[in-house]
């Protein structure tokens, strides 16, 4: 006011006046001018009950309350300054229509709801291979309640050979090793070699559907890929094909001993000398569980060998036997196993 214009108080108006502005030019423009020109800087004078009738008339727009306003209390004359007391409500003058609120910031957008983990996918009901990623050799399936399985034996049956599973994907509808992908910009999707913790199921489908890109969509694989980089060869690997638990079955059980014929069977001596090819003894029924017999004057082992039938070759043709397996006539392919005396 005029009688306390200090330069100090009429920069205090300048500032104060100056964050009111904006809200109250977008209510009332000529406001805003009172307000502007009786409170900015060089203003030869200021009307203050102008500027406040300009300020009170927009508290409708501005969405202030009368009893939300205050006075200015003089503790020396213990009553409000003059032109400066609270806000009174005129109840004798009808109210005013309601003025819509303005807004003046851009409204604030609706919080983001949390994102929803993704679903982890669940391993089909027929199960999926496992196979060598370098032979492509079945080891194993991941059926339904294996989500958490991440290693795999390299040698079915042999629990020292359990490896980590090496994640890796497939283009989709690729059917040869170009569309296959081990690693993405020289990163190796699953793990730098050596490995020391394999994917489950759900990760490596996880990694593709990541990887994935509009013009190369991923899917796990129906193929070793081998030699398709990241030294995943050394490792098993998942896949997309339908899991057959056949070949991991055990093996059938031996088929019954075969019985000794009534007459008997002669057992021979191996042809070393002095005792040659002579009989040695004769295994009768009920001897099925006789393995040595008396040769060159020791109690010796009974060599198993077999021959091949022929109605070619002459009975006693030595063309015939068969000690070795597989024709390679060495201790490690013996019939009867590797012997313990390898002299002729």
């Amino acid at each position: 006011v005029d009688s306390n214009d200090s330069p100090k108080n009429k920069a205090e108006g300048a500032v104060f006046a100056a964050s009111v502005l904006p809200l109250v030019y977008t209510c009332s423009k000529d406001d805003a001018k009172v307000i502007y020109d009786n409170m900015k800087i060089g203003a030869t004078s200021t009307n203050q009950p102008a500027v406040k009738a300009a300020i009170e008339s927009n508290y409708a727009c501005l969405q202030i309350k009368c009893s939300d306003v205050g006075g200015i209390w003089d503790p020396k004359e213990a009553r409000y300054m003059e032109n400066a007391e609270p806000c009174i409500v005129n109840t004798s003058q009808p109210a005013p229509d309601p003025i819509p609120p303005v807004s003046y910031c851009p409204p604030v957008p609706p919080p983001i709801p949390p994102s929803m983990p993704p679903s982890i996918p669940a391993l089909p009901a027929d199960g999926v291979q496992i196979i060598h990623g370098s032979t492509g050799v079945l080891l194993g399936c991941l059926l339904p309640g294996d989500e958490t399985t991440r290693t795999a034996e390299l040698v079915p049956g042999d629990d020292t050979t359990e490896t980590p599973i090496a994640a890796q994907c497939c283009v989709v509808g690729s059917s040869d090793d170009a569309g296959c992908k081990r690693k993405i910009d020289d990163v190796c999707l699953g793990g730098k070699h050596p490995l020391t913790v394999g994917s489950t199921y759900a990760e490596n489908a996880a990694i593709c559907a990541k990887m994935s890109t509009p013009t190369m969509p991923l899917e796990l694989c129906d193929r070793s890929c081998r030699g398709t980089g990241c030294v995943y060869n050394s490792y098993p690997v998942i896949t997309s094909l339908k899991c057959d638990l056949s070949p991991l079955l055990p093996p059938p059980s031996s088929p019954p001993p075969v019985s000794i014929p009534p007459e008997g069977v002669a057992v021979l001596g191996g042809g070393l000398k002095p005792e040659g090819e002579k009989q040695l003894m004769c295994l009768l029924p009920g001897m099925e569980e006789v393995t040595t017999a008396v040769f060159n004057g020791a109690e010796a082992f009974i060599a198993p060998q077999c021959c091949i039938k022929s109605d070619e070759l002459a009975p006693d043709d030595p063309s015939r036997c068969r000690r070795y397996i597989n024709g390679i006539e060495n201790d490690a392919n013996c019939v009867g196993g590797k012997p313990l005396d390898t002299s002729d």
